[in-house]
C-alpha cells in the first residue's frame, strides 16, 4: 500500500486514514447515513480535510447543521477551521485543556486584551462560575446527572474575532498551500487557515531561513515571514507517535495575528 500513515487503533499501526461526514437521524437509533467518505493522504491532516468536508454539506442543504465531533478536533485549529461555515459544533474536550473566558472591559491604555480568565477543565480550582446548572436527579441510564453550562469560553489560539474576519476564513491542506494560492487569497482579502509540510521555510531574522520543523514554536503560535509570501501566524501540533504538523494562518488585517 502506497502513501502509509500512522493510525491510532489500539494502539499505532501502519495503514491509510479515512475522514468520514455521516447524517445522524435526530431520533433514537442506532444507523447513520454517510455523506462523504475520504482518504487523508500523508499530505494532509484530518482538521482541514473534516472542515472541507463540512463546508460541502452545509452548501448543499438549506437546513440547520449540527456537527458532533470527537475530542481530536476539540481546539483551537478546529475553531478556525470552522470559521466561516454555516454550522454549529458539539465537539468533546481532553481533560487537561484550557479555555479562557472573555476579555476585561478596555480601559483605555495599552493593547486591548484577547483573553479573561483561565479555566483548566481538569482542576475544579480554576473553574469559573457556571452560566446555568441542570441536575437529573434519576436519569434513566446514568443515574443522578449535573450538567454545567459555561458561556462565551474560547481556546488561547482562537480569541473571539471580529465576523467580517471569520466570514472570510479560507481553510485545506497543505496541497492547497503553495504560493500562488496564498497570494490569490491575500490579493482577494481572504484569510486562510493551511496545513504546510515540514520542510517550508520562514524568516525569523533578516536573510535567514528555516524550517518549520527546526524552530521552537511556542503554543500560542510563532508569528514569522513565509518565504516567498509574508507575515503569517505558525503553529505546531504535536503527537506522540507520529511527526508533527505545521499549519499557518493568515489575516488581512495583521493585527488580528498577535
Amino acid at each position: 500500500m502506497k502513501d502509509r500513515t500512522h493510525q491510532h487503533h489500539k494502539g499505532v499501526i501502519v495503514g491509510q486514514g479515512y475522514s468520514t461526514i455521516a447524517w445522524i437521524p435526530e431520533e433514537q437509533g442506532s444507523w447513520a447515513l454517510p455523506l462523504l467518505h475520504e482518504r487523508i493522504s500523508s499530505g494532509e491532516s484530518p482538521i482541514p480535510k473534516a472542515a472541507a468536508q463540512l463546508k460541502q454539506v452545509c452548501e448543499q442543504t438549506t437546513n440547520p447543521v449540527l456537527a458532533v465531533l470527537d475530542r481530536e478536533y476539540g481546539n483551537a485549529t478546529w475553531v478556525l477551521a470552522q470559521a466561516g461555515i454555516e454550522a454549529d459544533s458539539l465537539v468533546r474536550l481532553r481533560k487537561n485543556a484550557c479555555v479562557w473566558s472573555a476579555p476585561p472591559a478596555y480601559g483605555g491604555r495599552g493593547r486591548p486584551r484577547k483573553h479573561g480568565q483561565k479555566m483548566k477543565l481538569n482542576d475544579p480550582e480554576t473553574w469559573l462560575e457556571t452560566d446555568e446548572t441542570i441536575e437529573i436527579d434519576h436519569h434513566l441510564q446514568l443515574g443522578q446527572v449535573r450538567v454545567r453550562q459555561w458561556e462565551n469560553l474560547h481556546f488561547y489560539r482562537a480569541p473571539v474575532l471580529d465576523d467580517t474576519v471569520l466570514e472570510k476564513l479560507v481553510t485545506g491542506d497543505s496541497w492547497y498551500s503553495g504560493v500562488e494560492n496564498l497570494k490569490f487569497l491575500r490579493n482577494k482579502r481572504l484569510g486562510f487557515l493551511f496545513g504546510v509540510e515540514k520542510n517550508r521555510t520562514v524568516s525569523t531574522e533578516p536573510k535567514k531561513y528555516y524550517q518549520v520543523n527546526s524552530l521552537d514554536i511556542p503554543e500560542s503560535g510563532l508569528i514569522t515571514h513565509l518565504r516567498e509570501f509574508g507575515i503569517i501566524k505558525l503553529y505546531r501540533k504535536d503527537f506522540k507517535k507520529e511527526d508533527s504538523r505545521h499549519y499557518i494562518v493568515y489575516f488581512p488585517d495583521e493585527n488580528a495575528l498577535k
